[in-house]
């Protein structure tokens, strides 16, 4: 058996971020993370109930 890849080739896989601003700043995130834990990333906390990280 022989395994060859080609030289430059990536395989990881690439993330695509977003941009999302909370109490005016802006930060990129991984598209589909929820926006509390954006605000969490900021160290803005968000009083909610039903959320659990």
């Amino acid at each position: 058996m022989t395994i060859t890849s080609n030289a430059g080739s990536d395989l990881t896989p690439q993330v695509e971020l977003v941009t999302v601003v909370v109490d005016g700043v802006a930060i990129e995130i991984p598209k589909g993370t929820l926006v509390i834990r954006a605000a969490e990333l900021l160290g803005i906390e968000i009083p909610r109930f039903c959320d659990h990280p």
